[in-house]
């Protein structure tokens, strides 16, 4: 398979919700590919989309996953698991669905407030390189992506209140969403 190809699994039961599969920085299709398999078990129609993290800004990476998207998802209801970067792509992308195909969010450590780990190896060039445009907009003291997101999602759009009502609470690791989140949890 082409590390380009999204791997789609469609719902054997029924047409099912389709769920997006984003891995994060330097990672590719096959870190989530575990879990797409699981979720699809469980009634989902997966689409483990692979992106080239470390080679292209975020904006055309969000256009990319867009496209497998808008190819393999239908007019089905579209939940994410995202690890990383995918959780930020994730962010962005949530606003271009229409409000009753969103669904749940579950996201595997975000760097929504940049990260530290960025800022830290972009002060060497091979490292620098080794991030990329999109790992470089992760950094916490650039133009970064709390402001990517800033700009990409007003306060008072629908995938806000999305975050707000489907919010993952870290402390008891549980959520809102009882049936992804369990899926989830049971992978990990």
């Amino acid at each position: 398979m082409p590390w380009h190809k999204p791997r789609v699994r469609e719902a054997r039961v029924n047409p099912g919700d389709a769920v997006i599969l984003l891995h994060g920085l330097w990672r590719s299709l096959w870190a989530m590919e575990p879990m797409a398999q699981f979720l699809n078990e469980q009634g989902y129609h997966t689409i483990n989309v692979p992106y080239p993290s470390f080679r292209k800004p975020m904006e055309e990476l969000t256009e990319i996953i867009h496209d497998a998207l808008k190819l393999h998802g239908g007019d089905r209801k579209v939940h994410f698991v995202t690890h990383s970067l995918g959780g930020v792509l994730a962010r962005q992308l949530l606003h271009q669905l229409p409000p009753d195909l969103a669904g749940r969010v579950v996201m595997l450590a975000p760097p929504h407030q940049g990260s530290e780990i960025v800022d830290y190896l972009s002060r060497y060039g091979p490292m620098r390189l080794s991030l990329g445009p999109a790992g470089m907009q992760l950094g916490s003291g650039k133009i970064d992506a709390p402001h990517y997101l800033k700009k990409s999602i007003p306060p008072s759009s629908w995938a806000n209140r999305v975050f707000s009502h489907y919010s993952v609470d870290f402390s008891t690791t549980t959520t809102t969403d009882l049936s992804l989140s369990n899926a989830v949890k049971s992978t990990v």
